[in-house]
């Protein structure tokens, strides 16, 4: 009786170390993917910084962009305006020289 007592503690022994065993192991695999995981949050975290100082610098050279075509636009006006002011004073010199050369 004593015999199978030793032996079934030395079973529950060995069987106790190997559940140890196996909890550090387990401990270890959760430690690593939670390393894993908090790599990955960083990632997202820094690839969403990137996405916004894009967005915004986007947004920024839109704006200039707008701002050309504003300028560009008034001075597409403003030639416009020019080029019939211009007509309109070549159309006079021309008929005082018309009415000049008839008299």
């Amino acid at each position: 009786q004593m015999s199978a007592l030793t032996t079934a503690v030395q079973v529950t022994k060995q069987e106790l170390m190997q559940r140890q065993v196996k909890g550090k192991d387990l401990a270890g695999v959760v430690a690593r993917e939670q390393a894993r995981a908090n790599t990955a949050r960083a990632e997202a975290a820094d690839a969403q910084s990137k996405l916004n100082a894009s967005l915004l610098a986007t947004r920024q050279l839109e704006r200039k962009l707008q701002a050309a075509m504003a300028v560009a636009s008034a001075a597409t006006a403003k030639s416009a305006r020019l080029t019939a002011e211009l007509e309109r004073a070549n159309s006079r010199l021309i008929n005082s020289d018309d009415v000049r050369s008839v008299e």
